[in-house]
């Protein structure tokens, strides 16, 4: 069987597998080895390991917000920071290596700070 998402109390999505169900509930096994009751509605179905990295989210067997984010963030790890969406073309931080850079240099304590600092270091427009 296929693993499944649930998304926990924290935001966070997390690969489950279904040891048993009962009705509308099953009971899962998270990767840390805790096991769970839940309700079915709350399991989104994840991809076959196949499909990690495709160039398309289209191509995916299940289009949802769990295996859309997890193929971003597989091919962000991959350093292929472009994926389509059919049409739509989307670029995961190009400037990955930049942001790094400032973030161990400059160690800015907040988002807005952050944005700041990437401001400033935009080239002024000539004139």
């Amino acid at each position: 069987m296929l693993p499944l998402w649930l998304q926990l109390p924290n935001v966070d999505w997390e690969l489950v597998k279904i040891i048993t169900t009962y009705g509308a509930e099953s009971v899962i096994s998270l990767p840390d080895g805790k096991v769970l009751k839940v309700k079915e509605d709350n399991l989104v179905p994840a991809i076959p390991d196949i499909l990690n990295g495709v160039d398309d989210l289209m191509e995916l067997s299940y289009l949802n917000v769990p295996a859309d984010l997890f193929i971003l963030q597989y091919r962000y790890n991959q350093d292929m920071i472009y994926t389509k969406a059919g049409p739509v073309l989307v670029a995961v931080n190009r400037f990955k290596k930049f942001l790094s850079l400032v973030m161990t240099i400059l160690k800015p304590t907040s988002v807005r700070q952050l944005k700041v600092v990437m401001f400033m270091q935009l080239p002024t427009q000539p004139s």
